[in-house]
Order: C-alpha cells, then sequence, then structure tokens
C-alpha cells in the first residue's frame, strides 16, 4: 500500500500494458517486450521497490508498537523518522518529471 494514499502502489492494466503507479499518471511506464533504446522501467523493479518499501514500513510499524508500549520514546522517534524518510523519498520520487533520472534513481534503490 502507497505511504500516501493507501492505495496499491501499482497494478498492471492488461489492456494497455501500462504501469500505473498510485493513480498518477507522470509515472505510467510502458512495460513488456518493447525493445526500444528508450530506459523504460521494468514491472519487476517497480515491483521490488515497492516491495521494499512496503516490508520497511510493515517492520517499522511493529517495532514502533513493541517499544513504545515498553516506554522506550528514543528509539520509537527514530523508528518515526525513519518512516517519515521513506515517505519523503516517495514523494520526492513522485515530483521528479525527468521519468528516465527517476527511473535511475528507483533502479539504483533495489540494488
Amino acid at each position: 500500500m502507497c505511504l500516501l494514499c493507501s492505495k496499491p502502489w501499482y497494478h498492471l492494466s492488461p489492456k494497455n500494458n501500462l504501469l500505473k503507479v498510485a493513480g498518477v499518471p507522470s509515472l505510467q511506464s510502458k512495460v513488456g517486450t518493447d525493445s526500444s533504446p528508450v530506459n523504460l522501467m521494468t514491472a519487476s523493479t517497480l515491483e521490488m521497490f515497492c516491495r521494499q518499501i512496503r516490508q520497511r514500513s510493515e517492520e517499522n510499524k511493529k517495532a514502533f508498537s513493541i517499544l513504545f508500549h515498553n516506554d522506550i520514546i528514543g528509539n520509537s522517534v527514530s523508528i518515526l523518522r525513519q518512516e517519515l524518510d521513506s515517505m519523503i523519498r516517495v514523494i520526492y520520487l513522485l515530483s521528479i518529471d525527468d521519468i528516465d533520472y527517476r527511473n535511475e534513481l528507483i533502479e539504483l534503490s533495489v540494488q
């Protein structure tokens, strides 16, 4: 789920083979068998990126709950900062108009 809107991060539309990310048109990339030299994001790269964000968020949710309920406030705040950092990264990626640069950043974060 998207940290921003609680909607699925992406879905593949079987009709037009477009990858739609969080409903934002500027983050749509064609995927599939296109062999053009243009750097198009693959579904697996974006899927891995989204999975990393979701897993980190789920781990942070569990850790925060344990830490907060045991009055370990300093580390609880640290977990909140990690979640805020993830949200800022996603917002930054959504704000980038250059799709090739955005895809490059996502690919680098997955590696």
